[in-house]
């Protein structure tokens, strides 16, 4: 009794979202986070289908797909779409797992689940940064060189090769000291490091 109490106790104070549903997948627990980012509170869930209010789409197969995977490997992971019930489009990282009882036969499902709807927003807008930059770059008739911290060459723009005469291509990969005059070599090198 203690040890339930405690596993209780747990299930309520983590941060991810934490459900377990019958193999009817009627909601049978529903833990503090689930209730925060979903909008329902457990007694709203428990003894209900997910489905009746949260509608899931599961990353890159359909709701079938999902169910034939889980029901042969006995489990999924991956990224799962949904809307809450504020309206706000989600992200969750989640687990779904069987539940078999000691004789092995199927007698739930336990999902668990991490928010990152955030994290995704925060990706998407980097690469819509990172190409326009790159695209500004590629495109301006400077020529510009971009390197790692030892001077290696990662990036080349177009315009390389109007200013310089050599292809993007060249010089990716080279070392942008074998660029450089041989008597400025020393100096160019000293005002990298800095």
């Amino acid at each position: 009794e203690e040890k339930i109490r405690y596993l209780a106790m747990l299930m309520e104070n983590v941060s991810d979202i934490i459900v377990s549903k019958d193999k009817d997948y009627n909601v049978v627990s529903w833990n503090k986070a689930a209730g925060e980012i979903y909008g329902f509170s457990a007694e709203e869930m428990i003894g209900r289908k997910l489905h009746e209010l949260l509608h899931f789409e599961y990353q890159d197969i359909s709701r079938p797909e999902f169910f034939d995977i889980l029901e042969k490997k006995g489990s999924w992971r991956g990224e799962a779409y949904t809307i809450n019930r504020f309206g706000k489009p989600l992200t969750i990282l989640i687990t779904v797992t069987q539940i078999v009882n000691g004789s092995g036969q199927l007698t739930g499902y336990v999902s668990v689940g991490k928010d990152i709807s955030e994290k995704r927003k925060v990706e998407e807008q980097l690469r819509k940064n990172e190409l326009f930059y790159r695209n500004l770059i590629a495109n301006s008739l400077d020529a510009v060189l971009v390197t790692d911290k030892t001077g290696i060459i990662q990036f080349a723009s177009m315009s390389v090769t109007n200013v310089l005469g050599y292809e993007t291509g060249e010089l990716t990969r080279t070392l942008i000291f074998d660029y450089v005059h041989p008597e400025e070599k020393a100096f160019a090198a000293s005002a990298f490091e800095q």
